[in-house]
């Protein structure tokens, strides 16, 4: 039997920690696509807001960000959550990974059964 912390998603994470995921998967419209970046899988982003990967904040502003909002994002200087806009790093962006990482913390405190072994999923 496999330890349910071993399948735990960032997107999972975020839902407990009062961050439900509100971004809609980008998908390729392309019928003739040779394979690019959605199709094969190696790249995540919002068809709403325009966020990519690192570029995305925590939660879906439910409109396309300005490419400001969008630099600002993944510098860490701005994130979307809880309906505001805030002065915080988001935490898909490189600078907020210290909060996913809390929040994992959070999570595995307050699921004692999760082994170590869920350490260094998200």
């Amino acid at each position: 039997m496999s330890d349910p912390g071993d399948d735990l998603t960032i997107g999972q994470l975020l839902d407990w920690a009062g961050y439900p995921d509100t971004h809609q998967a980008a998908t390729c419209t392309d019928p003739d696509c040779p394979g690019c970046m959605f199709c094969a899988g190696g790249l995540w982003g919002c068809q709403v807001c325009g966020g990519l990967e690192g570029g995305m904040p925590t939660q879906c502003p439910g409109r396309a960000m300005t490419p400001a909002e969008a630099d600002d994002v993944y510098a860490g200087r701005r994130d979307y959550r809880l309906g505001a806009w805030t002065a915080v790093p988001s935490v898909h962006c490189p600078a907020g990974r210290d909060q996913t990482e809390s929040i994992y913390e959070a999570w595995l405190h307050a699921h004692p059964s999760q082994s170590d072994t869920t350490r260094g999923n998200p």
